[in-house]
């Protein structure tokens, strides 16, 4: 299968929309739907009904209650690592989620079963969150960076998946363990094989699938990418069609890139191509 690599040294994610809410409400209602705005707080985030089982998992840390006083407003406080951090597009994505919650879509799933959770309880902060695109339509899965300290998931994660998915394709951000790149690629090879696996329930196509990360997130795709699956525990299945990677300290590359870059160029183009 052919394999496309694109490195991006930038990628700011503008709001989705311009229209913005003005309330200085930390939370406002429209119907039976509580929605959040920026000046709400990370513990409005935690105790959202749309969210219950699993509101952890939206954000940075295993235990984040040290955050809850702290408004979305200040989420850059959040991910320290992070820079362009707009709560307003955190918001907006936020409420995306509430509504495909709110209409009856799943927008959580565990990758890991019970009893795996058990034999390692660091599996328990684990997870997939699907922002949905046509169905059938191929699958992205989103690494968010974080130095692997901590998750980006509210910054480049969710906003990059839901403009995916308004692009047609299915969109999934992974939550993995914390703690080192060994660990996080084990998570991403599960969760691939549990989407894999699921592909008929989750009305999904595995061809061509993406993978796209930032910073750790980047090194996560770029691994499993070069390595396969089955290096890290998963299934053993195809590549990705395309790895997305916007700006990491990766430096490691297959044997096949090594002969490539030993070659003329018009014979390295040639050897891409087929």
């Amino acid at each position: 299968m052919k394999r496309v690599i694109i490195i991006l040294t930038a990628f700011i994610i503008s709001p989705l929309c311009a229209c913005a809410q003005k309330t200085g409400a930390n939370i406002y209602r429209t119907g039976d739907n509580t929605y959040l705005t920026v000046n709400s707080y990370v513990r409005d985030i935690v105790n959202h009904p749309a969210f219950t089982g699993f509101s952890e998992r939206l954000l940075a840390r295993d235990n984040n209650s040290a955050y809850y006083d702290t408004p979305i407003s200040n989420a850059a406080s959040l991910m320290p690592y992070h820079q362009n951090i707009n709560p307003a597009v955190i918001v907006e994505t936020l409420n995306h989620m509430i509504d495909e919650a709110n209409s009856g879509k799943t927008i959580f799933y565990d990758f890991y079963t019970e009893r795996q959770k058990r034999e390692n309880c660091a599996r328990e902060h684990t997870s997939l969150f699907f922002f949905r695109g046509e169905p059938g339509a191929p699958f992205a899965v989103v690494c968010p960076g974080g130095g692997f300290s901590y998750v980006g998931s509210l910054h480049e994660g969710f906003p990059l998946a839901l403009k995916i998915s308004k692009k047609g394709y299915n969109a999934f951000v992974i939550r993995y363990r914390i703690g080192g790149e060994q660990i996080a690629c084990e998570d991403l090879a599960a969760a691939l094989s549990y989407i894999f696996r699921n592909t008929q329930s989750l009305e999904v196509s595995t061809d061509n699938y993406s993978l796209w990360g930032g910073s750790a997130g980047a090194r996560m795709a770029a691994d499993v990418s070069s390595n396969g699956t089955a290096a890290y525990g998963g299934d053993n299945f195809s590549k990705p069609g395309v790895v997305v990677m916007q700006y990491t300290g990766h430096s490691y590359y297959t044997q096949m890139i090594h002969q490539l870059l030993r070659l003329p160029v018009s014979m390295m183009v040639s050897q891409i191509r087929r």
